[in-house]
């Protein structure tokens, strides 16, 4: 995900509580497979990559109904007060192969091997946010207890929005939908066909899409809705987010901020998927390529289309647009 305006925040102990003493990196880390800094939005996905709580547990648990439970695993997560539904708690080493071995912010803070646990929330729609101007953050208080008892207390910011656009790392722990079959497909945000197959040329493996086919991203993120989405429960069939939308035909470009600022004719719907919990989806048809267009096995890449949408932040998905 990405901002025009990145606005970051330390993790501090709450002064308001009264905790047992605990280490400053506590909450070591949020966000996706590379953790980020402390930044929310109302509604978000995310995962909190926590210490000095579930130190029993010998396996991941994950919720198994919906709406989603409050406590898991006897863990237990409050955001200025509101209850955080929980999707998996799942227990790993950093000593262990995980994706921590290798993280960069792990590298650069040169944690030594410990346990953590990776807890998959969503952060409450109705957490503060800021008024005017719109990126500007708003602090609030996070408490994740264990077995009623207060372990962990932190500030977060929060935006109105923090999108991420679904990757093939997102490995299925309460972030996305079917994602098995991208186990090779690299990082960057993807771009499905209807039949669930993603547009992007991946491992010597590429399905283009056709220009006027309509394809679909699935992302996290994307803030409040209209009408307003409940907390926790399956998500309705009509609720919508302001987004704009861009198409960049360069090959392998990245994401970058829309700047179209009225409904764009090829985006056909944006708004929370239908029965899941806090997950989007972008559904839009893939304009015609500018003459000139390479095709993507020529152009030494990925992609010859990056798809990118936007709110106050960004992300974007390249793909495969096959050129006549």
């Amino acid at each position: 995900m990405f901002r025009r305006l990145l606005l970051v925040t330390a993790l501090v102990p709450l002064a308001s509580v009264c905790l047992l003493a605990q280490p400053p990196d506590s909450l070591v880390a949020s966000g996706y497979l590379l953790p980020t800094g402390a930044t929310v939005a109302p509604g978000q996905v995310l995962r909190l990559y926590v210490q000095e709580v579930g130190a029993s547990l010998t396996g991941p648990v994950f919720a198994d109904s919906v709406p989603l439970p409050t406590t898991l695993a006897d863990i237990s997560i409050s955001v200025q007060g509101l209850p955080v539904p929980i999707f998996a708690v799942v227990p790993f080493s950093s000593c262990t192969g995980t994706v921590f071995v290798t993280d960069l912010f792990l590298l650069q803070h040169s944690h030594p091997c410990r346990s953590f646990v990776a807890i998959t929330v969503q952060i409450p729609f109705e957490i503060p946010v800021s008024g005017a101007p719109a990126n500007a953050a708003v602090s609030v208080d996070v408490i994740i207890s264990e077995g009623g008892v207060a372990k962990v207390a932190v500030a977060m910011n929060t935006l109105n929005d923090q999108i991420h656009v679904i990757t093939a790392c997102d490995n299925g722990q309460g972030l996305a939908r079917s994602t098995a079959a991208l186990a090779n497909a690299p990082c960057g945000g993807l771009a499905f066909h209807s039949d669930g197959t993603p547009a992007v040329n991946s491992q010597g493996f590429v399905r283009p899409a056709e220009p006027g086919e309509q394809l679909v991203m699935y992302a996290l993120g994307l803030g409040p809705t209209t009408p307003p989405a409940q907390t926790g429960q399956p998500s309705p069939s009509s609720a919508m987010v302001p987004v704009q939308i861009g198409f960049d035909f360069s090959p392998n470009a990245p994401p970058k901020y829309p700047l179209y600022q009225t409904q764009h004719p090829n985006l056909v719907f944006a708004g929370l998927t239908p029965g899941s919990v806090g997950l989007y989806q972008i559904n839009f048809t893939v304009p015609q390529p500018p003459p000139g267009t390479p095709s993507c096995p020529s152009n030494g890449g990925v992609s010859n289309l990056t798809v990118s949408i936007g709110i106050l932040s960004f992300d974007g998905a390249a793909l495969c647009v096959a050129v006549k």
